[in-house]
């Protein structure tokens, strides 16, 4: 019994040992709770010193830091090699192995996401900046970034690279380590401070593995609208568009079933311009053509990255090859091989949905397609052909309670899209009757007494049932494209303007339905007026090119019916 006191002495004391000499990350528990964000209070060297010479860094907190959430926060600018963090409570030292380069400014950047030990941020993006010489570096780079619908880009990432270093022929952007990186804040601004002279390529991506890092297959990229930008710039605007693609061509094809597959374009392309006969689809051994039967877009939009192919029989489990051939055959054609699927071809019943919606009052037709203007939009859920379409249809107008039918004509947006218009148009403020008889298709799978007519009955909107936006802007293009985009819709209305010869612009949207819009313009590519609805460039890295010069109205605009929203003005701003 001696003995067992004996040991459970030893113990205690073992355990008051350990709890008086060992090192931890966590706070002392009790006191208030501190709700201030994290903040550097103290650093050696200070920010901004000169004619530093050390080995280590000492840095001091007002929370207490975790010396692994600090080793995965920070970055230096140039690289300091490989180094040492050792953290005790809120004070940290680096220590640095290799000596650091003499007359150089370094630049310490901590991730806006750094967390204590309580879970406390950063209050923005946060720098340090020293020089080993007498003077320190004092160039400024600064703009902003925002998302595709031009809201701020508060998780941007912005990567710059200088024109005078040493791997700047032979590196690649998309593997080089950048000469500086800095995080935007939450709304979307940037600034790189402390920067040396001379010229730089800058993208900004959105930043989703908080790692400092740019991974380009999974995060969005913007670049800027200048080739090279030059230290003591401000103003640059980035647009985050979409991920990095080094082809306009297929880079991806996956078997959906026997006869189906998807193919995703590098860029998107106007669906009206995508043709079939430019498909090439090959068994890889035999090299045997396999014609493609019909296709259409995934997701029924002007522009489109991804579309649905249907071909005749794969073979299970068989090699294929698959290409396009760019439309001015200078673009990159680019092979996919892919496998044939096991898959069986399913027969899913027909559906059929009309825009605008039955008993919409009043209808605004050209809300469904605004690049077709008033149309009404048919969608089918399979491929069919517009002769086969034109059976199945009656358009017809109400007038003093009587029907009469009327010619029409059908536009083929794809093969299961057509847009549909009365040979003399849709006349305002009459009402109008649709209907498609699936009876009337061939292969339905149910039986034709079983199917009833999908009917849409509209009145077509009047101008009092409208609203406009009108205004003014400034840029160094010859013409302007202009976009309005309805929230919540995937609707998006675009004009043209013609600046005078001091860059200014006027524009107006006539006819718009009710609702609240995202306005902008960019400066489209060449010296000839813009094709209908063109698309902006954003650029690519490789190879590298530059995105148009864009600008935006920073708030929501709101048309109401019979009002005019005038002053919506834009500047498309050079940096400078």
């Amino acid at each position: 019994m001696q003995s067992v006191s004996r040991i459970m002495k030893m113990l205690f004391i073992l355990l008051l040992w350990l709890s008086g000499g060992c090192a931890s990350d966590r706070p002392p528990t009790g006191g208030a709770l501190d709700t201030t964000p994290l903040q550097v209070l103290f650093s050696n060297p200070a920010p901004s010193s000169v004619n530093v010479s050390i080995d280590k860094i000492h840095l001091t907190f007002n929370h207490y830091i975790s010396g692994r959430q600090l080793l995965n926060s920070l970055l230096f600018s140039p690289s300091i090699g490989t180094y040492d963090i050792a953290v005790n409570g809120k004070e940290v030292d680096i220590r640095v192995f290799k000596p650091l380069e003499k007359n150089r400014t370094y630049l310490i950047t901590f991730d806006k996401n750094l967390r204590d030990t309580q879970g406390h941020t950063l209050p923005g993006p946060y720098t340090i900046a020293f020089s080993t010489g007498p003077l320190i570096d004092t160039g400024v780079i600064s703009g902003k970034v925002v998302n595709a619908d031009f809201s701020p880009a508060a998780n941007a990432l912005l990567l710059a690279f200088s024109e005078h270093s040493s791997t700047a022929a032979a590196a690649s952007l998309l593997t080089r380590e950048p000469d500086y990186l800095i995080q935007a804040n939450a709304t979307g601004a940037f600034s790189f401070n402390n920067i040396g002279k001379g010229f730089f390529k800058i993208f900004a991506v959105n930043n989703r593995n908080n790692e400092l890092r740019y991974n380009y297959k999974t995060e969005e990229v913007g670049l800027s609208s200048a080739s090279l930008v030059p230290a003591g710039s401000s103003n640059l605007m980035f647009r985050l568009d979409g991920l990095h693609s080094t082809a306009d061509g297929i880079v991806s094809c996956s078997p959906l079933e026997e006869q189906g597959l998807e193919i995703t374009f590098g860029r998107p392309i106007n669906i009206t311009s995508f043709n079939p006969e430019k498909l090439e689809i090959r068994h890889a051994e035999s090299h045997s053509l396999i014609p493609a039967v019909t296709w259409f877009s995934k997701n029924r939009s002007l522009y489109e990255r991804t579309f649905l192919v249907v071909t005749a029989k794969l073979v299970p489990n068989e090699p294929y090859l698959i290409s396009y051939r760019a439309d001015d055959g200078t673009g990159t054609i680019r092979t996919i091989p892919f496998y044939g699927s096991s898959r069986p071809k399913v027969i899913r019943p027909l559906s059929i949905t009309i825009a605008p919606d039955n008993g919409s009052n009043p209808a605004h037709l050209d809300l469904a397609w605004p690049s077709l203007g008033k149309v009404v939009v048919i969608r089918l859920s399979d491929p069919r052909t517009e002769s086969e379409l034109s059976h199945a249809i009656t358009l017809s107008e109400t007038a003093s309670g009587t029907e009469g039918n009327l010619r029409f004509s059908l536009t083929n947006i794809d093969p299961r899209t057509f847009a549909l218009k009365p040979a003399n148009g849709f006349q305002p403020g009459r009402s109008y009757r649709v209907s498609v008889n699936p009876a009337d298709f061939r292969n339905i799978t149910e039986k034709s007494d079983q199917v009833t007519p999908v009917v849409s009955q509209f009145r077509t909107a009047e101008k009092k049932d409208t609203g406009s936006i009108s205004g003014t802007g400034h840029a160094s293009g010859k013409y302007v494209v202009i976009e309005a985009k309805l929230s919540g819709s995937a609707s998006t209305f675009s004009t043209t303007a013609l600046c005078d010869k001091n860059g200014t612009f006027r524009y107006l949207f006539p006819e718009l339905p009710p609702g609240s819009y995202t306005v902008s313009a960019f400066i489209p590519s060449g010296s000839k007026p813009p094709g209908a609805y063109q698309q902006w460039s954003p650029g690519s890295i490789e190879p590298y090119r530059p995105a148009k010069a864009f600008g935006f109205f920073a708030e929501p605009v709101k048309v109401r019916a019979g009002w005019t929203t005038e002053h919506i003005d834009i500047q498309i701003i050079p940096s400078r």
